[in-house]
């Protein structure tokens, strides 16, 4: 909540954020902000609540509570990049098989009935599409280096 130019966090509009990543938005701008802004919570320092309010909540086992909470809360972003990166359409990965697979029923669907032919162009389309992806990770790594 903003005032006057003072910007003042309470627990409850901490909370109502954290619940809706589109709390207050209004514009495709503002939903897109926000989506990027929670994924990458974590690594901009907001851990399941940041320290300011902590004091705000009269929990049973005080830090031992809040280092569990922050146990739980990176094991739960670990694992959505975990299941997000292992579902980038590029070979090493596993979405990368599963398009390797997609093509290559697609392949067959479409009357291509020699296997080893069909294999063949499902694993040249894969590979361009693996290098496409590729590309453009390392397009995203170099902006953020640089």
């Amino acid at each position: 909540m903003t005032t006057s130019g003072m910007t003042f966090s309470t627990p409850n509009a901490v909370l109502d954020i954290a619940r809706n990543p589109f709390y207050g938005d209004e514009t495709l701008t503002d939903y897109a902000t926000s989506v990027i802004s929670y994924i990458s919570g974590p690594f901009n320092g907001f851990s399941p609540l940041p320290d300011s309010v902590k004091w705000w909540y009269d929990v049973p086992l005080g830090d031992a509570f809040w280092w569990f909470a922050s146990l739980f809360y990176w094991i739960f972003w670990l694992n959505i990049i975990l299941g997000v990166s292992n579902a980038i359409p590029a070979v090493p990965f596993d979405g990368g098989f599963v398009l390797l697979g997609g093509v290559d029923y697609i392949l067959e669907k479409m009357g291509r009935k020699d296997r080893q032919q069909r294999e063949e162009l499902a694993n040249t389309i894969a590979s361009y599409v693996s290098t496409v992806v590729w590309f453009i990770f390392i397009l995203v790594i170099m902006s953020v280096i640089l």
